[in-house]
């Protein structure tokens, strides 16, 4: 198993070495709110639920205000602010400093955005020991800091795409050659135990 991911290479299955960010947080909160919007539709006939979907779209997004964003971004800031009281910081040079804390040591670059352990590059909020850097320099707003992907601007933008609604039966495009797929034949099952043929005759 380890010479198969070691032949694979480190970016193709471990989020830290992931060329690009490709996903962080574990949630479920857009999957629920789909579900009970389409809680009294959901044994139509596929076309029509995707229908029925497009068409509420715009009321399954939680309309977010600045503010709202801005809460969640300051709610893991002043957590990780305060976590990383106890740490120590070593100034290498005008953007690169050396963090220390209890369990292990790392190096934080200002200019790149990085930390040793990956958890800011990956979640674009910087982790705990990036904090104890901009503690160290008495940085009075550190949101500055976050990824773009939290600015309220970048969030609305996610959702200006036009959805189009799913065209009438009418109006489908039948294309000129039509495979047909026929149901598997479904031969009825013999009540009792199925017969063992493997049997030897004694």
């Amino acid at each position: 198993m380890i010479t198969w991911l070691d032949r694979i290479g480190n970016e193709r299955w471990a989020r830290s070495c992931l060329l690009v960010v490709r996903c962080n947080i574990m949630t479920s909160n857009s999957v629920e709110s789909v579900s009970t919007l389409s809680r009294d539709v959901g044994k139509l006939p596929i076309t029509m639920l995707i229908d029925f979907l497009s068409s509420n779209y715009a009321s399954m997004v939680v309309p977010a205000t600045k503010k709202d964003v801005t809460k969640y971004v300051e709610k893991f800031i002043d957590r990780r602010i305060n976590k990383s009281s106890a740490f120590r910081v070593y100034r290498i040079n005008q953007s690169r400093y050396k963090v220390t804390d209890q369990m292990k040591n790392g190096i934080v670059n200002l200019e790149s955005c990085y930390y040793t352990c990956g958890k800011w590059q990956l979640s674009g909020i910087p982790c705990t020991h990036p904090m104890a850097v901009f503690k160290e320099l008495r940085y009075q707003d550190c949101s500055v800091w976050v990824s773009s992907y939290f600015i309220m601007e970048t969030y609305r933008s996610t959702y200006v795409e036009v959805v189009f609604r799913v065209p009438v039966p009418a109006e489908y495009e039948e294309p000129d050659k039509v495979m047909v797929v026929l149901p598997p034949l479904m031969d009825k099952q013999q009540v009792g135990r199925p017969k063992n043929h493997n049997r030897i005759l004694s």
